[in-house]
């Protein structure tokens, strides 16, 4: 007997207690969230900044703006700025998103304000070195031209390109973006976006309501004006209506990808479109693996995601195989779509993807961490914690007619933009 046959069922999901997250404003204005969980011993603290690649006025100024950020300022270098943060055992990222860019602070609580201080204050100073810059094209170069070798790169690429085409969903930078980038365009989009007062601000971890207030206070003395998420209109989008088909020389394999623009639903249909995801690309356990790669063997590896786009969705299926297998894949693929909207799942099947959606449902809420995310997602789709507490209702209440359904309004194979890459 197989282990898989003794494998231990499942357990249902079917509720579970999810405090408040709560979004309050400091006496200045100032936007922020605070989850108090002293047993970690560790505080992080991150400032949301309202901007991000779709302000900036070509590609990678945005990520070059956050990744430099404290590589110098105008008072101190690089080395000495990271030599004091260091000291204190702690530690910052910066990352550049879409609509929204972090700056995160991970530290002991007995030093969270100074360090807050000492970021914020060498931070807003950016000087943005010659010498960092010119390291920083080198380094992005060297990722970017990795990834140009690879055909899951061109086959995502050319399809948003072409399906997205006049948006910034669609817009991919070149190596010639990056060797081009200027001091003067990395400041400019620093002192019009990176203001530390007017980020979002997300306390977390060993921090007290007392130790709160007291970084409240500071960062209310330099609040600028309240926290605003500029969400643009994605607007509607057409298929090209034929397959693209990119050919590398020096490639081995072929990259299939596909994709489809979700535009705004309600909280009933997400779920119902997450749970069909599942079934046919969004596990192990979907129809596209246990077909495709498990039983046929024409791929190495194939999935699906429904993924967010501003605060919309896009549905994508990605699959890599080897090239006498490409085009029968695609066509396998396009085929378990259709049966979707065809026949009814199976009550089993449907079952196991509502036990998976539900387990990693729950799972997100695990960690002293896990409430920043949850109250990023509530911000950006203008929700609150009912949202979260209505999931599980939603996920078990769909039966095999509403996927039926569901399938059928949002699942036609010709509605994607599909693109192969590699040796064709």
């Amino acid at each position: 007997m197989s282990f898989r046959n003794q494998r231990p069922d499942t357990k249902t999901i079917e509720s579970f207690d999810i405090q408040d997250i709560n979004i309050n404003s400091s006496s200045a204005g100032q936007l922020y969230h605070h989850h108090f969980t002293p047993e970690i011993g560790v505080a992080k603290i991150s400032f949301w900044f309202p901007c991000g690649s779709n302000d900036q006025e070509r590609s990678f100024i945005s990520s070059a703006s956050f990744d430099l950020l404290l590589a110098g300022s105008s008072t101190l270098s690089e080395k000495e700025i990271i030599e004091r943060i260091d000291y204190w055992g702690a530690s910052v990222s910066c990352e550049a998103g879409t609509i929204g860019s972090s700056v995160t602070l991970r530290c002991r609580k007995e030093v969270a304000l100074d360090l807050i201080q000492w970021v914020v204050t060498h931070g807003s100073s950016a000087a943005y070195p010659e010498d960092q810059i010119e390291n920083y094209k080198f380094i992005k170069s060297g990722g970017l031209e990795r990834r140009m070798q690879t055909p899951g790169y061109w086959s995502e690429r050319i399809a948003k390109e072409k399906y997205y085409k006049g948006s910034k969903l669609g817009v991919f930078g070149d190596l010639s973006d990056i060797e081009t980038l200027t001091r003067s365009e990395i400041t400019t989009f620093h002192m019009k976006h990176i203001h530390f007062g007017n980020a979002m601000i997300f306390i977390s971890g060993d921090i007290d309501e007392q130790k709160c207030q007291e970084i409240l206070s500071y960062t209310d003395s330099i609040y600028h004006k309240r926290f605003q998420l500029d969400i643009p209109s994605t607007g509607t989008f057409v298929t090209s209506g034929v397959t693209s088909k990119h050919s590398m020389k020096n490639s081995s394999q072929v990259s299939m990808f596909m994709i489809k623009h979700i535009g705004l639903i309600d909280e009933p249909t997400q779920h119902k479109l997450t749970l069909l995801n599942l079934m046919f690309g969004g596990y192990f356990g979907s129809r596209l693996m246990q077909e495709l790669r498990e039983k046929q063997g024409l791929t190495y590896g194939i999935g699906s995601s429904f993924r967010p786009a501003y605060n919309e969705r896009a549905w994508t299926v990605s699959g890599e195989m080897n090239s006498t297998n490409a085009e029968i894949a695609l066509e396998e693929t396009i085929k378990i779509m259709q049966e979707f909207s065809r026949t009814k799942v199976s009550i089993d099947e449907l079952e196991k993807a509502k036990r998976y959606y539900s387990g990693s449902f729950r799972s997100g809420f695990d960690g002293p961490f896990s409430s920043l995310i949850k109250c990023q997602n509530l911000v950006i789709r203008n929700l609150n914690t009912q949202h979260y507490r209505d999931t599980l209702k939603y996920i078990w209440e769909t039966d095999p007619n509403q996927i039926l359904e569901t399938a059928n309004q949002y699942f036609n194979p010709k509605e994607f933009e599909i693109s192969l890459a590699g040796d064709i």
